[in-house]
This record gives structure tokens, C-alpha cells and sequence, in this order.
């Protein structure tokens, strides 16, 4: 009898592994405060650093 648990060839363990990921991403998303809250902030701070006239050593 074959191991139902055995990794998968190819583009078949990439997407298993993909959908694994997700239901670990849905899971922070509905049960971790913290998780939200920084997932809010790099909503926020990602874009206004990517939009901002700040060379890559930065300003201060």
C-alpha cells in the first residue's frame, strides 16, 4: 500500500504545496491579531515607500 503522505512529482507537489501554504495564510488570516494588523501596515507601508522620491540608500 502506497503512502497517501509521499511527495509528488513535479508540478503536482508545487501545487500541493501551494494550496498548503494558502490554507496556512486563511488560517494566520482568521485566528492571528497580530498577523492582520501587519499584513494592514504593509498594505500601507509598501506602496507609499515604493511611491516615495527616497533613493536606495534612503534619506533621513
Amino acid at each position: 500500500m502506497e503512502n497517501p503522505h509521499k511527495h509528488k512529482p513535479g508540478l503536482t507537489h508545487v501545487w500541493r504545496a501551494t494550496g498548503v501554504a494558502l490554507q496556512g495564510l486563511r488560517a494566520a488570516l482568521i485566528n492571528e491579531d497580530a498577523f492582520r494588523q501587519e499584513l494592514l501596515v504593509a498594505a500601507i507601508a509598501i506602496p507609499v515607500a515604493l511611491l516615495s522620491n527616497a533613493d536606495a540608500t534612503g534619506k533621513a
